[in-house]
């Protein structure tokens, strides 16, 4: 207390002196104006970017985005972050569970593609913060695998379940920078991705008519390859009258599309979640069905056809421009098409986490989603687009019990 009393002391009889020589504000902001002054801080604006750019702290070259995205609650960018997940760009060990796609995009990553300029996989950037994670296992297979460390037998935990382990808590927090919200939340999947009876029947109603649409409109080329498919799947239970009078009035009401001599199948795929869409590979250009909500693909076929950029449109082919999807500089190889030729069924090709073949979110009653858009499609209006009826109008209906 002493020293602090004698320092006041000083400090005032310092300022009672009148010793001391004051500049006032307005003379020191009349410095900022000086000639010099504004001179080297037009070098130092124009430089800035430039000091930036080849700092030690630039770990790469892969181009991000200049805005942050977070909205954990935002259906349309969670899909949008799975669709960033390929078969070229993301693939995981079998014996790896407890990381998939839909993990990593419900916790704000996206993957980068696989291409010329970033030839790796399993590269993935937080779409908030801008982190990056690149996914590194142990190829060997499960009898060659190698352990780390050794328990009390001597014996070690195989290399894959350690990083499978580490690599969950980077995804799930750690991964993210401190200040990073996703680090702090994650899009809750119930309700969201997983939908609910009734309160989600309008949207699923919508994503139905969207995906027949396109098929519809490319019938032709999907009847010519409807070999594709195993016998099983094209010649399954018919569906009812109802669900199929009810498509075809609602998809010319609400997209003119002529709905004459649709084969059943093909409002199966469309139920199942599947469209058609295109991508270049280099020289080849490559059909696919892929599913709206996993992004699993479905190889259907391929010809030599010059690139084919995202706006573009190929002919015999009627798609929009989220269908053609952006071309990729990397050729597509046997291992990318390893479902050429073989016979497969859309009801059993998606992954196994994808809500089209899971359970919906419900505590009352354990039905698939697809039996439950089947009923939802037989059971609303025939006039449904007709007079414009809201989500609530169309959920009041009785749930179909499980047979």
């Amino acid at each position: 207390m002493d020293i602090e009393t004698g320092v006041l002391a000083e400090c005032s009889e310092f300022l009672a002196s009148g010793s001391f020589q004051y500049t006032p504000k307005h003379t020191r902001d009349r410095s900022i104006y000086h000639p010099d002054i504004k001179y080297f801080q037009r070098i130092q604006n124009a430089n800035h970017w430039q000091y930036h750019k080849h700092s030690g702290r630039s770990i790469d070259r892969i181009k991000t985005t200049t805005t942050a995205s977070f909205d954990p609650y935002s259906v349309a960018d969670l899909l949008a972050r799975i669709k960033t997940y390929s078969a070229l760009s993301w693939h995981l060990p079998s014996e790896v569970t407890a990381i998939n796609e839909l993990i990593c995009a419900q916790n704000g990553w996206k993957c980068v593609e696989f291409s010329r300029n970033n030839p790796v996989k399993n590269h993935l950037m937080c779409t908030c913060c801008q982190s990056q994670l690149i996914l590194k296992w142990d190829d060997q297979p499960a009898f060659a695998s190698r352990f780390w460390g050794q328990d009390e037998e001597g014996v070690g935990e195989p290399l894959n379940s350690l990083l499978e382990t580490k690599y969950y808590e980077k995804i799930v927090t750690s991964g993210h920078q401190f200040s990073c919200s996703w680090r702090h939340f994650e899009t809750p999947l119930v309700g969201f991705y997983y939908p609910r009876p009734y309160i989600n029947d309008h949207q699923l109603i919508t994503e139905y008519l969207a995906n027949l649409e396109n098929l519809a409109n490319n019938l032709a080329v999907l009847v010519e390859h409807e070999s594709s498919f195993s016998p099983a799947f094209v010649s399954d239970t018919p569906l009812n009258d109802k669900f199929i009078a009810n498509s075809n009035h609602w998809l010319a009401t609400k997209y003119k599309t002529n709905t004459n001599s649709i084969p059943q199948w093909v409002y199966r795929l469309a139920v199942y979640g599947w469209s058609l869409h295109v991508q270049s590979f280099s020289t080849q250009l490559v059909l696919l069905l892929i599913c709206d909500k996993c992004n699993q693909r479905i190889f259907v076929n391929s010809a030599t056809h010059p690139p084919v950029p995202s706006s573009g449109s190929v002919k015999g082919l009627k798609l929009s421009e989220s269908q053609v999807l952006p071309p990729n500089d990397i050729p597509m190889t046997a291992l990318d098409s390893d479902d050429e030729g073989d016979q497969v069924s859309p009801a059993t090709e998606h992954k196994s986490w994808c809500c089209r073949i899971n359970d919906m979110a419900s505590s009352t009653n354990s039905i698939p989603l697809y039996e439950w858009l089947i009923s939802v499609v037989s059971d609303s209006p025939f006039d449904l687009f007709d007079r414009k009826r809201s989500a609530s109008e169309t959920s009041q209906r009785k749930m179909p019990r499980n047979s």
